[in-house]
């Protein structure tokens, strides 16, 4: 079975907490765009999809009896690739994803 990515809900809440700063800082409204309901709210969103893509991908390891593999991403940030390239690459919770997935999978065992 081939892999699935879940890229286009993340990179839609993503993009619209950066569309909501971007705004509010050109309205020069620094306090709203710095707030904490506003960054909390963004990572709650964030965090409640990483937790579902992780159970999606412990549920289906479980059911195919398939072995997950975690690559070494440390340096992937590192290059140059173009603005908008990296733009997409830094704004991806890597990390995050794999301490999800690793618990997740340790608690089920």
């Amino acid at each position: 079975m081939r892999p699935k990515f879940h890229k286009k809900e993340l990179r839609r809440v993503r993009g619209h907490y950066f569309y909501l700063r971007r705004k509010l800082g050109k309205l020069k409204k620094f306090d709203a765009m710095k707030s904490e309901s506003i960054i909390n709210k963004e990572r709650r969103v964030i965090d409640d999809l990483l937790h579902k893509i992780s159970r999606e991908i412990i549920n289906r390891d479980k059911k195919e009896s398939a072995v997950i593999i975690l690559g070494d991403l440390r340096g992937i940030r590192k290059q140059n690739k173009g603005r908008k390239f990296n733009k997409k690459l830094n704004s991806f919770l890597c990390y995050h994803l794999s301490q999800f997935i690793e618990d997740k999978d340790a608690w089920g065992e």
